[in-house]
């Protein structure tokens, strides 16, 4: 009777431990951070990166505002940044053309809608990213930017005609 009552005894304890919660996987692409100023206002955004699909000259980072409810409303982009960290000024190039120029963008976004954008206005000598450090075991990037863009398609009238980042830090991963 106490071998019987023992093995009810272990299957129990052993059920019990089985967690049966599935975990929580994160398919969220963000990872990092990044703050500036924008327009004389501390702005934080949401990056990720990743090798440059079209010819793998340089990183794609991504810098997305959301909402409270995890909307994006804006999305700051730096394409074919190069592999070697130092600095690189900022033109108004696509990450589809293999120039060998750095490019930034900036759009303001209803989610995966654009609303408006706004270029680089290349005549600012001041706009620029640097690449400060690759890690090559953890995949991770840090860097700096500064950058001016002027109105190309303003969104609406209460949105100015140049936003200016300023003392702009990013650290995410590939």
């Amino acid at each position: 009777m106490n071998i019987p009552m023992l093995i009810v005894t272990v299957l129990m304890l052993s059920l019990a431990a089985c967690d049966k919660t599935p975990p929580v996987e994160d398919d969220s692409p963000y990872w990092g951070t990044t703050d500036a100023m924008i327009n004389g206002e501390q702005w934080s955004g949401e990056p990720f990166s990743f090798v440059n699909i079209n010819h793998g000259n340089g990183y794609e980072i991504i810098i997305d505002s959301l909402d409270k409810y995890g909307i994006r409303r804006a999305s700051l982009s730096f394409s074919k940044v190069p592999f070697q960290p130092g600095q690189y000024p900022l033109t108004n190039t696509f990450p589809q053309t293999d120039d060998g120029l750095v490019g930034a963008h900036y759009f303001v976004l209803d989610d995966d809608v654009i609303l408006g954008n706004y270029a680089v206005l290349e005549s600012d000598s001041s706009s620029f990213i640097t690449l400060t450090s690759y890690d090559s075991i953890s995949k991770e990037l840090k860097g700096v930017f500064d950058i001016t863009f002027i109105v190309d398609n303003r969104p609406n009238a209460s949105y100015p005609d140049t936003i200016r980042f300023r003392n702009g830090q990013f650290h995410t991963r590939l």
